[in-house]
């Protein structure tokens, strides 16, 4: 495992382009009208993961689907993959027609073990780049671990508040599907029931961190239309599965520049919290 952190600093160069079609089939799939369709329009905050997809053959696939590694990217010898969070700086607007450069630097690869096994913790930063200059900064974290290690479920914090916002979903597998096929995301738990239950011992599909993260961006971006949001970061504290619908809520606070979201599994449990914070 050691040899794992060889690999800190090593960084990646990529190029793509902002097109229209992704945020239409985006759009649709959350049952909403496209909010940028032409040329020069501004794509919503959280949109960009439509882009720069993951493109590895089937040569290059562990079994869950995730890529083995390669390339600047290290191969980590654990089976099961989870994404822990993520936290943006939203700098420059991106529009539809821009060319994009997207830098990725591998800055932290810590390791431990216990008597379930070893776990692996990988964190990456991503910088986007547009005409105008930077427009995003990402940064990643991501833990592998074996089979015999109970799915990492950490405690929760309680949130008593009434929200401003809420609203309800429906985890349906098209769905599900439709959110993977958009960012190219081949994990086998979101769309391959039986691998999901059979061999990783899920109650069901499990539900995309990054799409309740997105959907949660969302209903900010929704609530607060006129404003604009600089930052936005959260915390998966336990998995969702489409065993039950669940909950997306939040609140702007009291000092009106940020706001306070959350995500409640079908029994009202907390399973992510978000902030994000927002220039009227």
């Amino acid at each position: 495992m050691e040899e794992l952190k060889k690999f800190i600093g090593k960084k990646a160069v990529s190029t793509d382009e902002i097109t229209a079609a992704p945020i239409a089939l985006l759009a649709a799939t959350f049952g909403i009208d496209a909010p940028a369709s032409k040329p020069g329009d501004i794509i919503p905050v959280g949109w960009h993961g439509l882009y720069f997809l993951p493109a590895y053959g089937p040569d290059n696939m562990r079994e869950d689907g995730q890529a083995m590694g390669g390339g600047f990217m290290p191969a980590i010898p654990l089976p099961r993959q989870r994404l822990r969070g993520d936290s943006y700086g939203f700098m420059e607007p991106l529009r539809i027609g821009d060319s994009m450069t997207r830098t990725t630097e591998i800055t932290a690869i810590d390791t431990e073990e216990d008597s379930h096994g070893p776990v692996v913790h990988l964190y990456f930063r991503q910088t986007i780049e547009c005409p105008r200059g930077p427009a995003v900064i990402e940064e990643r974290a991501f833990f592998f671990f074996g089979d015999d290690r109970p799915t990492p479920d950490d405690f929760a914090p309680e949130i008593t508040d009434d929200p401003q916002w809420s609203r309800g979903i429906e985890p349906t597998a098209a769905l599900l599907f439709r959110y993977s096929a958009l960012r190219f995301n081949t994990h086998r738990i979101h769309y391959d029931h039986r691998f999901a239950t059979e061999s990783e011992g899920l109650p069901g599909l499990m539900v995309q961190g990054t799409l309740i993260s997105q959907l949660l961006l969302e209903l900010c971006r929704t609530e607060c239309p006129d404003a604009t949001i600089g930052h936005f970061g959260y915390r998966t504290w336990k998995p969702v599965f489409d065993t039950g619908n669940f909950t997306i809520q939040g609140s702007l606070n009291t000092d009106g520049r940020t706001a306070s979201l959350w995500c409640r599994d079908q029994d009202g449990g907390v399973t992510m919290t978000a902030q994000a914070t927002i220039d009227p």
